[in-house]
């Protein structure tokens, strides 16, 4: 596989209370994002897989991977190119990243919080019941609770070729909201009943529960 990653040794390592900072779970665009303390630095979990966050010269964080966790491997000219940053707007912690000199907000800050009965009861796997001839980005869609959040998981096979989950935050008994800023982010979920049977709604498709 390609090395391709320059080490950073001449950038500063993170502080204890900058490690302290940045872990914790986001809310982002390829789902929800875990960072973590890792020995004396910062990691993440991407796909199952974990990243490494290195510090740069400039004060970001560039990606860094390694297989069997030492082998540096290179993610392509694009990832390698970019980096990230904390920053707030608001009451909101803000992951940031850069590339190429365009900032964009990557991923929201956010902490677990009980999960209502009522979506407790509603666990389980779905399918699409008017898919009909639709290609579809998203199959095996599950409402699960993970690490203290309600998260929606399903397999992305036009996106990522891996199962990706976003947490939802539930604002009454029949409807939850997406989490995080961005594309389909704050976008709303809903329940519906149809002939005494209920059903999960989101972007004119409709769920049907099929296992607990």
């Amino acid at each position: 596989p390609k090395t391709g990653i320059q080490a950073h040794e001449h950038s500063k390592p993170l502080s204890s209370e900058e490690i302290e900072a940045y872990a914790g779970y986001y809310a982002t665009q390829i789902g929800l994002l875990k960072t973590y303390r890792q020995s004396n630095s910062l990691a993440a979990d991407v796909f199952g897989h974990p990243i490494n966050l290195v510090p740069r010269a400039d004060g970001r964080l560039a990606l860094q991977y390694r297989l069997l966790g030492l082998i540096p491997v290179s993610l392509g000219d694009t990832l390698n190119s970019v980096g990230i940053t904390r920053a707030k707007a608001g009451n909101r912690e803000l992951l940031v990243t850069r590339s190429q000199y365009l900032d964009m907000v990557f991923g929201e800050k956010i902490m677990p919080s009980r999960v209502p009965e009522e979506w407790q009861h509603r666990i389980g796997s779905y399918e699409i019941t008017n898919a009909e001839d639709d290609v579809l980005f998203f199959d095996d869609v599950k409402l699960l609770i993970r690490d203290g959040f309600l998260v929606v998981e399903y397999f992305a096979p036009l996106i990522a070729g891996e199962r990706i989950g976003f947490p939802v935050s539930p604002v009454s008994e029949s409807e939850a909201v997406i989490l995080g800023i961005g594309n389909g982010m704050g976008e709303t979920i809903r329940t519906v009943s149809d002939d005494g049977k209920e059903f999960l709604e989101y972007s004119g498709y409709r769920f049907k529960r099929i296992t607990r």
